[in-house]
């Protein structure tokens, strides 16, 4: 006789509460704009997540500016866009006006970060970030 399983699913994603450890830096003096502020991310180890690395590759040596090279580098840049739209389930963030940054799986608003806000959220979403700010996973675990 067979025992029915029953199904689990494991958890949507997980919220980072404060946001603190995200910096920009701007002539040599490092800001925290998101502070305080918290986002949430869906959990990685998909595919996606190792292709987009893969693509980010591409972006170490800027040094190449052939036509070839910058359409490889746009094309990179517009699948990491696409996959942090994905990626990100909510947020609280706000632009540098104090005003909310707007539907975060919208491109238009992840193309308007940051490529070191947009590198945050990416290592957070994959594990590659400190998680000293990591919050509590989502449905209940």
């Amino acid at each position: 006789m067979t025992t029915k399983k029953t199904k689990t699913k494991p958890p949507l994603g997980f919220t980072i509460k404060d946001c603190d450890d995200c910096t920009v830096t701007v002539d040599g003096h490092v800001y925290r704009p998101h502070a305080g502020e918290s986002i949430e991310l869906r959990r990685s180890g998909q595919v996606a997540d190792l292709l987009i690395a893969a693509k980010f590759g591409l972006l170490q040596d800027l040094g190449d500016k052939s036509a070839e090279k910058l359409t490889e580098i746009e094309d990179a840049i517009q699948g990491m866009v696409d996959h942090l739209a994905a990626k990100i389930i909510a947020w609280d963030w706000t632009d540098d006006a104090g005003e909310p940054h707007g539907d975060p799986t919208s491109p238009d608003v992840i193309r308007r970060l940051t490529l070191e806000e947009q590198l945050w959220i990416y290592r957070q979403s994959t594990g590659m970030g400190e998680r000293k700010s990591r919050g509590t996973r989502r449905n209940g675990s």
